[in-house]
């Protein structure tokens, strides 16, 4: 899963790596995504709440469905969730 990973300089390029590398019509998983950016952008600084926010915001620029399986209660999301 290295594929662009190494030549990217910043969190959003490797977000957006991530959302890539991703096989047509999979769904992106902001979780996955959160893990990948972590492990490959040790220098990032933002909370894993944000991090799901900018890898959701790339995948649906890119027409890609998006699972917020991420933990919403310890990231921090403001997303709302359905009742």
């Amino acid at each position: 899963m290295q594929d662009n990973f190494d030549r990217a300089s910043s969190v959003a390029e490797v977000a957006e790596s991530f959302v890539r590398s991703r096989k047509p019509f999979s769904v992106v998983s902001t979780r996955d995504a959160v893990t990948i950016v972590r492990k490959q952008a040790a220098f990032c600084e933002h909370t894993e709440g944000e991090l799901a926010e900018l890898v959701a915001a790339i995948a649906v620029r890119h027409g890609r469905l998006v699972a917020f399986d991420l933990d919403l209660d310890d990231a921090g999301l403001e997303i709302g969730r359905a009742a």
